[in-house]
């Protein structure tokens, strides 16, 4: 699942808004889009339960337990301030370059202000998650159908200012190229 309300919305999107700090607030998906917590698009009778009731009669307001973690959640509500599916979808990049030990970095957008925000998500049978001072790594990791073969290395904020910030001459963007190879059984 996503917490997304009340996060840095640099920390989603690497977009700056100047002094101090803009949060991500409760209506992240407009309600008009009709699209659920839980990444669905909602039926006509699910949207008008939605609006008309603030407590949730029957199945609208029985709560759940997802294999996936171990947070219980309703069925199906709106602007909760949380996002979450029940897809096993990973990352093909590891966010931490091995050989240095540094995170890696998908966009710059000035000499001293790098992050990841481009990602490449595939799904797998199963995995266990981790988390670590709000780093995530995957353990355990068992790939169904999709294998992942080999992926393009990236850089880390040190080495990226090393060859002249981005965009540059070697990559005319402010996003670095992101590449990945699969093996469909």
């Amino acid at each position: 699942y996503l917490r997304y309300h009340g996060l840095p919305i640099e920390g989603i999107s690497a977009q700056r808004y100047g002094k101090g700090r803009k949060l991500l607030d409760m209506g992240l998906i407009p309600s008009n889009l009709t699209i659920s917590d839980q990444c669905h698009y909602l039926e006509e009778q699910h949207v008008k339960m939605l609006r008309e009731s603030p407590v949730l009669e029957g199945q609208f307001h029985t709560y759940h337990s997802s294999p996936y973690h171990h947070f219980h959640f309703p069925q199906v509500s709106q602007n909760s301030g949380f996002l979450w599916h029940k897809f096993h979808l990973i990352s093909a990049y590891k966010h931490f370059i091995e050989r240095t030990g540094e995170p890696e970095v998908t966009t710059q957008t000035n000499p001293f202000d790098s992050s990841v925000v481009d990602y490449v998500f595939y799904t797998v049978d199963g995995r266990e998650s981790k988390s670590r001072r709000g780093n995530f790594s995957n353990r355990n990791v068992q790939e169904g159908r999709i294998k992942l073969l080999g992926r393009l290395g990236l850089l880390s904020q040190g080495e990226i200012s090393s060859v002249g910030n981005l965009p540059n001459f070697q990559n005319p963007s402010d996003h670095m190229p992101l590449m990945v190879k699969f093996l469909l059984t």
